[in-house]
C-alpha cells in the first residue's frame, strides 16, 4: 500500500462512513481490476477536455475525485485482504487446538469430580462448568477450570492429573480466545474491513456514473466515442454471457430436432 493510497483512505473515510447502508454495494468486479479501468476511465475524461469545457464541464474536478477514490479503494481492498488473511490463520489454529482442548477439559473435568467433596461451594462452580454450553462457554471453562484445579493439585496428581497438565488448561484458553475473536467473526456476513472496502467501490461507482453521465451528454451523437468510457471488464462478460446463451439455443435446437 502506497501512502498516497493510505492518505485517500484516510481522507475519505468520514464520506465512505456517511453511505446509506442500503445504497452500499459488494464488486462486481474485482477492485484491483476497477482501479485499473477507473485510471483508464479518467485518462480518457482529461483527454476530451477541450470538447467539455464547450459545455462549461470542469473535468478536473470528477478527474480528481476518481483518481482519489481509486486510491482509497486500492487501500481498503489490501487492508480486506491482510485482515481475511489473519482470520484465515485464526481459523487454522481454532481447528488444530479446539478437540485436543475439549480432550483436556474433559479429563479436568473428570478428575475434579472425583476429588472435590460434595455439598461445598467448589463443587457448585465445577457443576456450573459443566452446565455450560457453546463455544464461548467451552473458551471460559478452560479458564475457570484451571481456576479450580490449582487448588487441588496434589490430590489431581495423585489421579494422573499434573501441573503441566493443568498450565495447558490455560495455555489454551488465552490462545483459543484470541483465535475465536477472530475465528467467529468469519461467521459474519461482512466484516468491518470489508464494509469499508464495499463503501470505497460504492463511492468510485458513483463518481464513474457521474462521469459517464458527462460522457453521454457530449458523445449522445458519436457512439464511437461512447465506446472509449465504456468498461471493457463488463463488456467482455457480457460478450461471453451472448455466447453461452447462442450456444445454449443451439443445443436447444438441435435436441428439439434430434
Amino acid at each position: 500500500m502506497t501512502p498516497a493510497e493510505e492518505q485517500a483512505l484516510t481522507a475519505l473515510m468520514p464520506t465512505l462512513l456517511s453511505l446509506d447502508p442500503k445504497t452500499v454495494k459488494y464488486p462486481d468486479i474485482t477492485p484491483a481490476t476497477y482501479v485499473l479501468e477507473s485510471n483508464a476511465l479518467i485518462a480518457t475524461y482529461l483527454k476530451h477536455t477541450a470538447r467539455y469545457v464547450a459545455r462549461n464541464i470542469d473535468t478536473s474536478i470528477l478527474a480528481k475525485k476518481l483518481e482519489t477514490a481509486a486510491q482509497a479503494l486500492s487501500a481498503a481492498e489490501q487492508k480486506a485482504g491482510k485482515a481475511l488473511a489473519k482470520k484465515g490463520e485464526a481459523q487454522v489454529v481454532w481447528d488444530q487446538n479446539n478437540e485436543d482442548a475439549r480432550e483436556l477439559l474433559d479429563e479436568a473435568l473428570s478428575c475434579l469430580d472425583y476429588v472435590i467433596p460434595d455439598d461445598c461451594d467448589t463443587r457448585r462452580e465445577l457443576e456450573s462448568i459443566i452446565d455450560g454450553t457453546g463455544n464461548a462457554d467451552f473458551i471460559l471453562d478452560l479458564s475457570r477450570t484451571a481456576a479450580l484445579c490449582r487448588e487441588f493439585v496434589a490430590q489431581l496428581a495423585k489421579r494422573a492429573f499434573t501441573e503441566p497438565m493443568i498450565e495447558q488448561l490455560q495455555e489454551f484458553y488465552v490462545m483459543l480466545s484470541e483465535a475465536y475473536g477472530a475465528y467467529s467473526s468469519d461467521k459474519k456476513d461482512v466484516t468491518p474491513e470489508l464494509n469499508i472496502r464495499n463503501r470505497a467501490f460504492t463511492y468510485c461507482k458513483s463518481i464513474e456514473m457521474q462521469i459517464k453521465k458527462d460522457a453521454r451528454l457530449l458523445f449522445r451523437k458519436e457512439p464511437e466515442m461512447l465506446e472509449q468510457y465504456r468498461s471493457e471488464y463488463m463488456h467482455q462478460s457480457y460478450l461471453r454471457y451472448k455466447a453461452r446463451e447462442a450456444a445454449k439455443k443451439e443445443l436447444e435446437a438441435k435436441g428439439e430436432n434430434a
